[in-house]
């Protein structure tokens, strides 16, 4: 299945080659000099790697993106079938 997408800030589309995530966990010391637990901060971001013309991969946050077609479909075209 070739799915195209395109990237919102800079118009430039891309073949789409997969998803993932981002996962990060931070961890700040207490600000007191006793033993409290660090404040910690942590979640995931949603990504999908994606090519350029060149097969240069790519990973871009998946609210960059729009897909402009599925193996020639828009989404459009595709939902109104079903």
């Amino acid at each position: 299945m070739k799915t195209i997408v395109k990237q919102i800030t800079t118009d430039k589309n891309f073949i789409l080659v997969g998803t993932g995530f981002a996962a990060y966990k931070t961890s700040k010391p207490s600000t007191f000099m006793v033993n409290r637990l660090p404040r910690a901060d942590e979640g995931v971001i949603p990504m999908v790697a994606v090519c350029d013309e060149s097969g240069n991969i790519k990973w871009m946050k998946t609210n960059e993106i729009m897909i402009i077609s599925i193996d020639g479909n828009s989404p459009l075209d595709i939902l109104k079938d079903n």
